[in-house]
């Protein structure tokens, strides 16, 4: 069984688009949306994304069967705090942050024993952000990471992960940390690295810059408040990937200093190899 009484709190990107896509794909589901910013609830409302706005939190949670947090990690504590006594029993609340180790804590301290916790991280996004951007197809064959714990309640994780594949997602389910650790990779530090060579790019070299440089680049131009917060949240398993990736360039340099043209041909071909083997879907 789904839900068919969802709030989402947050209706920017992701929260926007989670609501098209409810719209879109799930059609006996009604949708309540929440956010601070008066625009995105008229904008989320004209377009039917929601079928009602909420004037405040306690009236996002009234008589909603799922919780949606759609905001970024720095404010989602006092989120789980203001909500708290307000979560009736047996109600789901679930997430979108790209860390989790924090949130579940969070939720496990701070909500009530009668609400559900299953934390969620849609791998879907981009550089743009607020409800404009939002689209209904952004999780379309993308893959959605579940954190139960070992309490959480099984029926409350299956319907976690039902909504999820019902947006068009793939689910994989493993602990927070080893989240934290896996995205620090493939999400944190890629974005760390494309403000590094935007940063590291004289003026001069920018002017005459092509494709391929826009394409490796494009996600430096997100945010940069929720960027920092993502980037302090997990900072131990960003700074060990930057290690990582530190020993790779270390590699490549002592490839060029000793001219070993075979090595560096073998060392790009097999990059080559894994980048293709990703295939172009996922998130």
């Amino acid at each position: 069984m789904s839900f068919r009484r969802i709030s989402i709190l947050g209706l920017g990107l992701i929260g926007g688009s989670v609501a098209m896509a409810i719209k879109s794909r799930i059609s006996d589901c009604d949708v309540t949306g929440y956010d601070v910013d008066t625009g995105a609830l008229q904008s989320a409302l004209a377009s039917a994304a929601v079928d009602r706005i909420a004037p405040s939190l306690v009236s996002a949670c009234d008589g909603t069967q799922c919780i949606i947090l759609c905001v970024p990690i720095g404010p989602v504590g006092e989120l789980l705090a203001a909500i708290a006594p307000h979560l009736k029993p047996g109600v789901c609340v679930t997430d979108v942050c790209s860390t989790k180790q924090t949130i579940v804590e969070a939720a496990q301290r701070l909500l009530p024993a009668g609400a559900h916790f299953v934390g969620s991280h849609p791998m879907a996004g981009g550089e743009r952000q607020g409800f404009s951007a939002a689209r209904a197809d952004l999780f379309d064959g993308a893959i959605c990471i579940t954190t139960p714990v070992p309490s959480s309640d099984p029926a409350t994780v299956q319907k976690v992960e039902a909504f999820w594949r019902q947006l068009g997602m793939e689910i994989r389910q493993m602990p927070a940390e080893q989240h934290d650790h896996l995205v620090a990779q493939i999400s944190h530090l890629p974005h760390v690295l494309a403000s590094a060579l935007i940063q590291s790019a004289s003026d001069e070299a920018l002017a005459i810059c092509g494709p391929g440089f826009r394409d490796v680049t494009r996600i430096a131009a997100a945010a940069a408040a929720l960027w920092r917060d993502i980037l302090l949240d997990n900072a131990a398993e960003v700074r060990g990937s930057i290690a990582r990736f530190r020993t790779e360039l270390d590699r490549l340099e002592a490839l060029l200093q000793a001219g070993r043209a075979e090595d560096l041909r073998n060392w790009l071909a097999d990059a080559a190899l894994r980048r293709k083997a990703l295939g172009k879907s996922g998130g």
